[in-house]
């Protein structure tokens, strides 16, 4: 029993950090879901479109996202955006660029998994539906 109490007292002791950790998680979903799903079915809608560019540049977005993996993305953003973004501006980023850019590398992949969802989603309706809708 001595074991439940020292837990339980490290457990009240860490609440805290642990609240505050929740929330940011919950920050960095909430956000790289929306913003997944919003251009996910931009690019859905691209790939479904009669115009040729539109559906080659959202087919390989889709199939660049896809490909890389979700490590290499984050480092990436993380590492080289601030870097791109300082040696054009010549400012200094005053953003929290670790919550940023992994909510935009989150959002990134997601939306080329969502973008492939949403176009099987619409391609599963039958014609007739279409039509008599």
């Amino acid at each position: 029993m001595e074991w439940l109490t020292a837990f339980l007292n490290d457990l009240q002791l860490s609440a805290p950090a642990l609240w505050h950790g929740m929330s940011i998680t919950l920050k960095v979903v909430i956000s790289a879901t929306i913003g997944g799903i919003l251009i996910g079915t931009l690019l859905a809608l691209m790939r479904l479109s009669s115009f040729k560019v539109l559906n080659i540049f959202a087919q390989a977005y889709v199939n660049l996202f896809r490909s890389i993996p979700l490590l290499l993305v984050l480092m990436w953003f993380y590492f080289a955006v601030p870097f791109i973004y300082t040696s054009v501006t010549g400012n200094y980023l005053t953003i929290d660029t670790a919550l940023v850019s992994s909510i935009v590398a989150f959002m990134l992949l997601e939306a080329a998994y969502f973008s492939e969802i949403v176009r099987a989603g619409i391609q599963s309706i039958p014609k007739g539906q279409t039509a008599a809708a």
